[in-house]
């Protein structure tokens, strides 16, 4: 092959190497597309990992030890139940694990990394009537650290929810009086 056969194809060769960087970097970004897709996915699938009912459960051991009843409770902590949680080494750090655990989930829903009507399926419950129980620990805590923030996603969260949660209440009571129709 001699220069000028080379010069005579050269846009043909330069068009080879311009098509094959393309079509790498279109397979580059489907890549890195799908990655963020699997990720998002694994962290869905972390939501509804169990471990939290271990968590849960060791927390209640704990509490039942300095005498505080947390099985289907759905009150406020009083100021006494509160300071023999806080007071117990296992029961406080059981505690803060629990209330970390939770702040985890709510801030993969604030920040977008998770589904939120799943995880609004999933934990909804669990977070509105647990911020309730241990609003009375989160505020000591914040004042004890002064840090207003500690667990604020936790409390946007379960403040978001318990509206959401209120709204559909008075939707499905005022569907009750709906017959079907026909």
């Amino acid at each position: 092959m001699s220069l000028q056969d080379l010069k005579d194809n050269l846009p043909i060769l330069q068009l080879g190497i311009s098509s094959t960087t393309l079509v790498s970097l279109f397979l580059l970004w489907w890549q890195v597309k799908q990655a963020a897709h699997w990720h998002r996915l694994r962290a869905q699938q972390a939501l509804l990992d169990a471990s939290s009912m271990k968590m849960e459960e060791t927390l209640h051991h704990a509490a039942s030890k300095v005498g505080v009843n947390l099985k289907a409770r759905t009150v406020p902590l009083r100021q006494d139940e509160m300071e023999r949680l806080l007071n117990d080494d296992t029961a406080y750090y059981a505690s803060l694990a629990f209330l970390n655990d939770i702040e985890s989930t709510c801030l993969s829903v604030q920040a977008g990394t998770v589904d939120e009507h799943l995880a609004y399926g999933t934990h909804a419950h669990r977070v509105c009537v647990c911020f309730k129980i241990f609003q009375p620990v989160v505020e000591h805590l914040r004042k004890h650290y002064q840090d207003d923030e500690l667990l604020i996603e936790f409390e946007k969260v379960a403040d978001r929810w318990s509206k959401k949660d209120l709204v559909q209440r008075q939707l499905r009571e005022k569907m009750k009086g709906v017959g079907p129709r026909v």
